[in-house]
């Protein structure tokens, strides 16, 4: 006699959607002309070679002048408080960089 064996899967799907309240977009700067950037690396790996080079074009080709380049202690954790407000204060706009 033969026995048939009947199993079952279990497709998860890890997808998702978050809602959250809409929220306003920044101040745009009308011109980079002069102005500090800030950039924030995320702390993925290598992402402060992009952000890098984005801040040397920033002020080759769009007259800013000058770039603070920060990297997050915790890629998994957000900004620290602190380090926001530090790099906020010092910078006209603020440029948060992922890596790959």
């Amino acid at each position: 006699m033969v026995q048939t064996l009947k199993r079952e899967i279990t497709v998860v799907d890890p997808s998702g959607h978050v809602w959250r309240e809409p929220t306003a977009l920044a101040r745009r700067v009308e011109s980079f002309e002069g102005k500090t950037v800030g950039l924030l690396d995320d702390g993925v790996s290598d992402s402060h070679i992009v952000l890098e080079r984005i801040g040397e074009l920033l002020q080759e080709r769009n007259g800013v002048g000058r770039v603070i380049l920060m990297r997050k202690p915790n890629l998994s954790a957000r900004v620290p408080p602190d380090m926001y407000e530090e790099l906020k204060a010092q910078v006209d706009f603020m440029v948060i960089g992922v890596g790959a």
